[in-house]
Protein backbone atom coordinates (compact mmCIF):
# COMPACT_ATOMS: atom_id res chain seq x y z
CA UNK A 1 0.00 0.00 0.00
CA UNK A 2 1.32 3.45 -0.84
CA UNK A 3 1.74 6.03 2.01
CA UNK A 4 -1.58 7.92 2.70
CA UNK A 5 -3.72 5.52 1.20
CA UNK A 6 -7.07 5.33 3.08
CA UNK A 7 -8.49 1.45 4.84
CA UNK A 8 -12.08 2.02 4.88
CA UNK A 9 -13.64 -1.21 7.13
CA UNK A 10 -16.21 -3.17 6.05
CA UNK A 11 -18.28 -6.03 7.76
CA UNK A 12 -16.22 -6.16 11.11
CA UNK A 13 -18.19 -8.39 12.95
CA UNK A 14 -18.88 -6.72 16.39
CA UNK A 15 -21.62 -5.27 17.63
CA UNK A 16 -20.44 -1.58 17.50
CA UNK A 17 -19.86 -1.99 14.01
CA UNK A 18 -23.28 -3.48 13.16
CA UNK A 19 -25.05 0.12 14.94
CA UNK A 20 -23.09 1.68 12.85
CA UNK A 21 -23.16 0.09 9.33
CA UNK A 22 -27.53 -0.13 10.39
CA UNK A 23 -27.48 3.64 11.52
CA UNK A 24 -25.69 4.91 8.19
CA UNK A 25 -26.88 1.91 5.84
CA UNK A 26 -23.11 1.18 4.75
CA UNK A 27 -20.55 -1.58 5.18
CA UNK A 28 -18.41 1.03 6.37
CA UNK A 29 -17.90 1.49 10.60
CA UNK A 30 -13.71 2.36 10.64
CA UNK A 31 -11.55 3.95 8.64
CA UNK A 32 -7.54 4.71 9.11
CA UNK A 33 -4.56 5.63 6.71
CA UNK A 34 -1.35 4.34 5.91
CA UNK A 35 1.29 6.37 7.57
CA UNK A 36 4.46 4.10 7.32
CA UNK A 37 6.22 0.97 6.64
CA UNK A 38 8.23 -1.45 9.12
CA UNK A 39 9.82 -4.80 8.14
CA UNK A 40 6.60 -6.63 5.91
CA UNK A 41 4.11 -4.82 8.18
CA UNK A 42 1.93 -1.65 7.54
CA UNK A 43 1.76 1.42 10.02
CA UNK A 44 -1.68 3.30 10.40
CA UNK A 45 -2.66 6.01 11.86
CA UNK A 46 -6.06 6.02 13.02
CA UNK A 47 -8.38 7.33 15.64
CA UNK A 48 -9.71 4.07 17.95
CA UNK A 49 -9.45 4.81 21.62
CA UNK A 50 -7.29 7.54 21.19
CA UNK A 51 -5.17 8.97 17.60
CA UNK A 52 -2.10 7.10 17.44
CA UNK A 53 -0.04 4.98 14.92
CA UNK A 54 -0.23 1.01 15.39
CA UNK A 55 0.74 -2.13 12.87
CA UNK A 56 -1.93 -3.21 11.09
CA UNK A 57 -3.39 -6.67 11.31
CA UNK A 58 -6.57 -6.94 9.61
CA UNK A 59 -7.87 -9.38 7.20
CA UNK A 60 -8.32 -8.21 3.53
CA UNK A 61 -11.90 -9.59 3.75
CA UNK A 62 -12.67 -6.66 6.15
CA UNK A 63 -11.36 -3.45 4.04
CA UNK A 64 -11.16 -1.47 1.07
CA UNK A 65 -7.97 0.39 0.40
CA UNK A 66 -7.87 3.52 -1.84
CA UNK A 67 -4.06 5.32 -2.80
CA UNK A 68 -4.03 8.86 -3.02
CA UNK A 69 -3.21 9.61 -7.51
CA UNK A 70 0.46 9.09 -8.57
CA UNK A 71 0.40 13.23 -8.77
CA UNK A 72 0.57 13.27 -4.83
CA UNK A 73 4.11 12.14 -4.40
CA UNK A 74 5.76 10.43 -1.30
CA UNK A 75 6.84 13.82 0.01
CA UNK A 76 3.53 15.55 0.24
CA UNK A 77 2.02 12.42 1.33
CA UNK A 78 4.73 12.24 4.12
CA UNK A 79 4.67 15.81 4.79
CA UNK A 80 1.30 15.78 5.50
CA UNK A 81 1.14 12.90 7.91
CA UNK A 82 3.59 14.56 9.60
CA UNK A 83 2.18 17.71 10.71
CA UNK A 84 -2.09 15.76 11.21
CA UNK A 85 0.25 13.25 13.48
CA UNK A 86 1.83 16.28 15.24
CA UNK A 87 -1.39 17.96 15.78
CA UNK A 88 -3.59 15.08 16.91
CA UNK A 89 -1.52 12.10 18.36
CA UNK A 90 -2.13 11.36 21.71
CA UNK A 91 -6.16 12.63 21.35
CA UNK A 92 -8.76 10.88 23.30
CA UNK A 93 -11.23 9.38 20.74
CA UNK A 94 -14.28 11.62 20.38
CA UNK A 95 -17.07 9.66 21.16
CA UNK A 96 -19.66 12.90 21.41
CA UNK A 97 -19.84 12.22 18.33
CA UNK A 98 -21.74 9.48 17.61
CA UNK A 99 -24.76 10.67 19.15
CA UNK A 100 -24.09 14.14 17.13
CA UNK A 101 -24.09 11.72 13.63
CA UNK A 102 -27.46 9.81 14.90
CA UNK A 103 -28.75 13.30 15.12
CA UNK A 104 -27.58 13.87 11.34
CA UNK A 105 -28.64 10.84 10.20
CA UNK A 106 -32.42 11.36 11.71
CA UNK A 107 -32.19 14.82 10.13
CA UNK A 108 -31.26 13.87 6.86
CA UNK A 109 -34.01 10.75 6.83
CA UNK A 110 -37.08 12.91 7.89
CA UNK A 111 -36.00 16.05 6.22
CA UNK A 112 -36.83 17.09 2.45
CA UNK A 113 -33.33 16.37 0.14
CA UNK A 114 -33.19 19.78 -0.96
CA UNK A 115 -33.22 20.50 3.24
CA UNK A 116 -31.36 17.06 4.52
CA UNK A 117 -28.22 17.90 2.23
CA UNK A 118 -27.08 20.46 4.13
CA UNK A 119 -27.52 18.66 7.36
CA UNK A 120 -24.13 17.13 6.98
CA UNK A 121 -22.28 20.50 7.46
CA UNK A 122 -24.45 21.80 10.72
CA UNK A 123 -22.32 22.48 14.13
CA UNK A 124 -24.84 20.02 16.00
CA UNK A 125 -22.17 19.45 18.93
CA UNK A 126 -18.98 20.92 19.52
CA UNK A 127 -16.04 18.97 19.43
CA UNK A 128 -14.49 16.65 22.01
CA UNK A 129 -11.89 14.04 21.17
CA UNK A 130 -11.24 13.03 17.31
CA UNK A 131 -13.04 10.23 15.69
CA UNK A 132 -11.42 8.20 12.90
CA UNK A 133 -13.53 9.32 9.71
CA UNK A 134 -12.67 13.05 11.24
CA UNK A 135 -9.19 12.22 11.07
CA UNK A 136 -9.54 11.16 7.63
CA UNK A 137 -11.37 15.11 7.38
CA UNK A 138 -8.13 16.30 8.12
CA UNK A 139 -5.54 14.59 6.47
CA UNK A 140 -7.70 14.91 3.32
CA UNK A 141 -7.99 18.73 3.62
CA UNK A 142 -4.26 18.91 4.28
CA UNK A 143 -3.36 16.66 1.43
CA UNK A 144 -5.73 18.99 -1.07
CA UNK A 145 -4.00 22.11 0.60
CA UNK A 146 -0.23 21.14 -0.31
CA UNK A 147 -1.66 20.08 -4.23
CA UNK A 148 -3.48 22.87 -4.50
CA UNK A 149 -0.41 24.97 -3.57
CA UNK A 150 1.43 23.33 -5.87
CA UNK A 151 -0.90 24.42 -9.14
CA UNK A 152 -3.00 21.15 -8.80
CA UNK A 153 -6.16 22.91 -9.43
CA UNK A 154 -8.40 19.59 -9.59
CA UNK A 155 -8.31 19.32 -5.79
CA UNK A 156 -9.94 22.42 -5.63
CA UNK A 157 -13.11 21.01 -6.53
CA UNK A 158 -12.88 18.52 -3.82
CA UNK A 159 -11.45 20.52 -1.30
CA UNK A 160 -15.13 22.37 -1.75
CA UNK A 161 -16.96 19.70 -1.21
CA UNK A 162 -15.13 18.59 1.38
CA UNK A 163 -15.58 21.79 3.49
CA UNK A 164 -19.55 21.55 3.02
CA UNK A 165 -19.22 18.80 5.93
CA UNK A 166 -18.45 19.45 9.44
CA UNK A 167 -15.41 17.23 10.42
CA UNK A 168 -17.12 16.53 13.61
CA UNK A 169 -19.97 14.66 11.38
CA UNK A 170 -18.10 13.21 8.94
CA UNK A 171 -18.24 9.44 8.85
CA UNK A 172 -17.44 6.54 6.74
CA UNK A 173 -19.84 6.33 4.61
CA UNK A 174 -19.27 10.49 3.28
CA UNK A 175 -15.40 8.75 2.67
CA UNK A 176 -16.70 6.06 0.28
CA UNK A 177 -18.76 8.72 -1.48
CA UNK A 178 -16.41 11.23 -2.13
CA UNK A 179 -13.17 8.65 -3.07
CA UNK A 180 -15.56 6.86 -5.76
CA UNK A 181 -16.63 10.59 -6.73
CA UNK A 182 -13.19 11.64 -7.18
CA UNK A 183 -11.92 8.83 -8.45
CA UNK A 184 -9.60 11.07 -10.51
CA UNK A 185 -7.98 11.87 -7.20
CA UNK A 186 -8.28 8.38 -5.13
CA UNK A 187 -7.58 5.08 -7.03
CA UNK A 188 -9.10 2.01 -5.37
CA UNK A 189 -6.47 -1.26 -4.88
CA UNK A 190 -7.65 -4.01 -5.87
Amino acid sequence: MKLGSTILYQRIPSFLSWVQRFVLKTPYSHSSIIAGFMLNNDIELEADIKVRLHSYGHSDKYRDVYELVDDVTYAVAHDVLVSIRQEFEGETYGFISWPAILIRRIFEIVLPKKYSVKVKGWDILWGWGVICSELVWYFYKAVADAMIERGFERWTIFLEELLTYNPNLFHPKDISYLLNKYNNLFKRRG
